[in-house]
């Protein structure tokens, strides 16, 4: 969660995942947006580019707090019944980075991320990005003095869904070479696809190769292994801002 009146810190490494090169510069896009979390707006609400200018390849950190808040223009809510009331002073905010190095494949999205901000503050105690207590309770203590015969809001952070999405790799087979073709099962919408490689369960993973579509099957070149390998593929799920990684399928 972002608390807009307090610093919300990115950090974002100078080294691309994909091709694991050290960037030139990267482009931060911010999409805000009032409505379904898996639904953000097409263009960014705001993009910043940043060169790195010292061949850096640590990271960068950068605070998105006051630009993201100027989105929130409270309003408060009034009622006289005990009722359960969904918040509209809180706006959903989607962070993804592109790479600009000598592979164009690194200028994709890459680190996406969705998370929900409110026009709240953390304590200086509470540390970087600070985060809702555990009883979900917007707002600081447990104990609240009201009026007897008045009304009272407390602000609570209600639980999501508990996601059920899928991504199935159903079958790697030899088209013809050393190209691959994945056919693959989803219950989710996604923008992009990606699939890794390695020689077997000790390896490390490659890094992530982009397929050209979305639909199934989706093909891709792999020179490891003498044809014999371990694959998966993962997307972005937009509805729980997490990627989600299909089951890992030996070809031999």
């Amino acid at each position: 969660m972002i608390k807009s009146l307090s610093p919300y810190y990115l950090t974002i490494p100078w080294v691309a995942p994909i091709s694991e090169e050290i960037c030139t510069s990267y482009t931060l896009q911010i999409f805000v947006w009032n409505g379904l979390k898996n639904i953000p707006p097409i263009n960014p609400s705001y993009e910043i580019t940043k060169d790195n200018v010292t061949g850096s390849n640590a990271s960068d950190k950068v605070n998105i707090s006051p630009l993201v808040n100027d989105f929130i223009d409270f309003t408060p809510f009034d009622t006289t019944v005990t009722e359960l009331i969904d918040g509209f002073n809180q706006y959903w905010v989607k962070t993804q980075i592109l790479y600009t190095t000598s592979d164009e494949a690194d200028f994709v999205p890459n680190y996406e991320n969705i998370q929900l901000m409110l026009s709240g503050y953390g304590y200086g105690m509470d540390g970087e990005n600070s985060q809702i207590p555990s009883n979900n309770i917007l707002l600081t203590g447990t104990e609240f003095k009201v009026s007897r015969n008045g009304f009272f809001i407390l602000p609570i952070l209600i639980e999501e869904t508990v996601d059920t999405s899928t991504l199935v790799l159903d079958s790697v087979t030899l088209d013809t070479g050393s190209t691959y073709d994945y056919a693959f099962t989803s219950s989710f919408t996604f923008a992009q696809l990606y699939s890794q490689v390695r020689l077997d369960s000790s390896s490390a993973w490659s890094t992530a190769l982009v397929f050209s579509g979305t639909t199934s099957p989706q093909s891709r070149i792999v020179s490891i292994g003498g044809g014999v390998f371990e694959t998966r593929i993962y997307a972005f799920n937009p509805l729980i801002g997490n990627n989600i990684y299909s089951n890992i399928v030996s070809v031999s």
